[in-house]
């Protein structure tokens, strides 16, 4: 049974969960989800506007929680299809932008894929099927505006799809290139980003921080970890990034630390020190924050 870790300054009481035997969990912004050992979902929200029926996410074997629009999750169902939290995509339709689709346009799509193997969501949701083909359907598509993410259907051989906070979503391929589409990767901070990242192979994650991806953290499969000019951060056997907007960064290793790569909130001599104690194995760790931007780090740990 894995124990659950957290940082202080996590925004929700979790002495609940404690007595929960937790597999995996999740993190957005203002929003937390886990599933159990015994296939439950669980949710903590700061508003219940934003909540999900968990008692109808049966059978999930992955989620994904937006960094953009808070409480807006897809989950990936055992069968290889996906559902989404209907309450908080509801609600941001109601916002009174013009936007271009419904909720059931949304929702149908969504539940229209099949043969999925990984999700994501941001502005916009997000699947990876068995073949390596990108589904997606956007979330908040103004009427009018053209599809910024419709390059991703012309993907091919990818292995993981990551978001930005927005306007912004990446692919990485079976053989370790980066392929890049949204607003923020062709009229953004670097101009046209997949310029900037085609120099990298053999990556294995990366995660894009600041509101607009103004940085883009990339792990190899050697374990350099490097920014997008190529800086070497820091170099650690390594299996996973994760992090939120407001250039915060973390790295799971592979004996099971969780790692700062970049943290502003940090001085310069806390970076790469474990986020929790060494004794814990970490198993699986999410970054979420709050809508101000304070960031935090949940966790799933065996006792080594």
């Amino acid at each position: 049974m894995g124990r659950l870790l957290y940082t202080n300054n996590i925004p929700f009481s979790l002495k609940d969960w404690e007595k929960e035997s937790i597999r995996s969990v999740y993190a957005g912004t203002d929003c937390i989800m886990a599933v159990t050992d015994d296939g439950r979902v669980l949710q903590k929200c700061r508003s219940d506007e934003y909540a999900a029926r968990c008692q109808y996410w049966t059978r999930i074997r992955q989620i994904a929680i937006s960094k953009c629009y808070p409480g807006s999750a897809v989950g990936l169902v055992s069968d290889g299809t996906c559902m989404i939290s209907k309450q908080p995509v509801r609600n941001t339709l109601k916002s009174g932008y013009r936007f271009r689709h419904t909720f059931e346009d949304i929702n149908n799509e969504v539940k229209s894929w099949k043969d999925i193997v990984q999700v994501d969501v941001s502005d916009a949701f997000f699947a990876l099927d068995s073949s390596g083909r990108v589904h997606h359907m956007h979330y908040s598509q103004r009427m009018g505006d053209m599809d910024e993410y419709a390059a991703v259907s012309g993907w091919k051989d990818v292995r993981r799809i990551v978001t930005g906070l927005q306007s912004a979503v990446f692919g990485i391929t079976n053989d370790g290139r980066i392929l890049c589409a949204g607003r923020n990767c062709t009229q953004g901070p670097h101009g046209n980003m997949q310029d900037v990242l085609s120099k990298f192979t053999d990556v294995l994650d990366l995660c894009p921080t600041g509101s607009e991806c103004e940085e883009v953290i990339i792990l190899k499969k050697d374990g350099t970890i490097t920014d997008c000019s190529g800086t070497v951060l820091f170099t650690a056997p390594a299996d996973s990034l994760d992090g939120v907007f407001c250039y915060t960064v973390m790295t799971k290793t592979a004996d099971g630390r969780v790692l700062p790569v970049m943290n502003r909130n940090l001085p310069d001599h806390e970076i790469n020190k474990p986020v929790f104690p060494e004794n814990w194995n970490v198993t699986s760790f999410a970054v979420g924050s709050e809508w101000s931007g304070n960031a935090f780090v949940i966790a799933v740990g065996e006792r080594r």
